[in-house]
């Protein structure tokens, strides 16, 4: 039972919720990633909008499956909570163990990366002056989530708001002024747009395409961790995360559709931000500039919610005896698990000193998603245990769309484990050195007493 004094305070409505999710997930993915996936598509466009449009496919499959499992178990750490009570406490204690060494600090630390990165790019500073940045970015965001779950929810509203808004318009105004130039016959790089791979793309490119749009994807699904801070969990988590996420993918698509538009494949395929270029590349060199510092804006709100989201899974299994009881602590007047805080920020600026985007990127995902599967995969163990749920929402099209959503997640990390690169790796290594620490946990818990 969770003693008093190590609740959490309950006031995220749907609003927050679904802004929350939108502003988690946008960070640096939609602003590099395109060229990426086109990339990895063999220069395929029509292949390259497949994968973003199945990204979105999943990423809704998955809200609407969550949706029912937070409703469900409306509980702090969400994802962890339903791994423990379908598949029992070992998978859990996994699943909270990479979150600590590979999910939450190598998300908050790829996003201070990709940070540092840009100021690189934007100020021409060098290697060292980039990796501090992002050790400070980190330093900054660890203070900013010390705060009460409330404020960091309403800042989250403002961030999540300003991204969306604003990628919209700005993809409205690529597609305007990439058309006017096509009617008017003057070269600009929308003219690209019929190129194509001149032979299609192997398994290998299909997979590599995808991994590099669920990283743009990456962060809604955290949103579940909060559930232990949501007014009223079964109303408020099925309304705001599914309208978060259908937001998202409104968005992604919308934007990458733009882009492509703008820079033609031959363009975006060799575009580091495809967002500036294809704005540079229709004559609105000002607002590509804009967009260049923007992205920054963008990458330290995605961090930010990353902390606040993962540190939540942490607490829940500090309550639950599998971590050190210290991380169960709440602060007495903000009501929030500041010491799993500073337990995600830590680990993420170890991440962040040594190693790269690209390395982040692929170990992030892969670690992800296989948890993401596997939570998915206990919606079918509560249907089976606990067919009556009166009153709670119900995922539409059970059991194709929880199915669709988990063979297709477990598809990904299974396919990146054979044919992508190396770092795909790392995650669920370090999830198998999990087990053995598991193992002497338990042991060490059990001998007292």
């Amino acid at each position: 039972m969770t003693a008093h004094s190590n609740e959490l305070r309950r006031s995220l409505g749907v609003r927050d919720v679904a802004l929350l999710t939108i502003g988690a997930t946008i960070g640096s993915g939609i602003f590099f990633v395109p060229g990426k996936v086109i990339n990895s598509a063999g220069g395929s466009l029509l292949l390259s909008h497949a994968a973003w449009i199945l990204g979105g496919v999943m990423a809704l499959s998955g809200a609407l499956t969550f949706a029912e499992l937070g409703a469900r178990r409306p509980d702090a750490g969400g994802m962890y909570v339903y791994i423990r009570d379908a598949f029992g406490r070992a998978p859990a204690f996994l699943f909270g163990w990479v979150i600590l060494l590979a999910i939450g600090g190598g998300t908050v630390a790829t996003l201070a990366v990709a940070f540092g990165d840009t100021a690189q790019r934007l100020f021409a500073l060098g290697p060292v002056a980039s990796k501090a940045l992002a050790v400070g970015a980190i330093v900054l965001l660890t203070l900013l989530n010390l705060g009460s779950a409330r404020a960091t929810a309403f800042l989250q509203g403002l961030t999540g708001a300003a991204k969306g808004g604003v990628l919209l318009t700005l993809a409205v105004i690529i597609a305007i002024s990439a058309s006017h130039l096509s009617g008017a016959a003057q070269p600009g790089a929308a003219a690209a747009l019929p190129v194509v791979a001149s032979s299609v793309p192997g398994f290998s490119a299909i997979v590599a395409s995808l991994v590099a749009v669920l990283w743009a994807y990456e962060g809604w699904q955290t949103i579940t961790y909060c559930s232990g801070e949501m007014l009223d969990p079964g109303y408020v988590m099925p309304r705001g995360f599914v309208l978060g996420v259908i937001g998202l993918v409104v968005i992604y698509v919308t934007v990458n559709a733009a882009c492509a538009y703008g820079l033609g494949a031959s363009g975006l395929s060799v575009s580091k931000q495809p967002v500036a270029d294809a704005l540079a590349a229709v004559g609105h060199e000002n607002l590509a500039s804009f967009v260049r510092v923007f992205v920054a804006f963008s990458i330290l709100g995605a961090a930010h919610a990353s902390l606040f989201t993962d540190s939540r899974v942490i607490y829940a299994m500090a309550l639950d005896g599998l971590f050190f009881a210290a991380f169960a602590k709440v602060s007495d007047k903000a009501r929030i698990p500041q010491r799993a805080v500073l337990a995600i920020a830590a680990c993420a600026v170890v991440l962040a000193l040594f190693n790269a985007f690209d390395a982040l990127l692929s170990l992030v995902v892969v670690a992800s998603w296989f948890f993401v599967a596997l939570a998915g995969a206990a919606i079918f163990v509560f249907r089976r245990r606990e067919p009556e749920a009166n009153g709670l929402f119900r995922v539409p099209g059970y059991p194709v769309v929880p199915a669709i959503f988990v063979l297709s997640s477990g598809g990904v990390v299974v396919s990146s484990w054979f044919t992508g690169p190396p770092t795909a790796r790392y995650g669920l290594i370090v999830m198998i050195l999990g087990w053995a620490v598991f193992s002497i946990w338990t042991r060490s818990r059990s001998s007292h007493g």
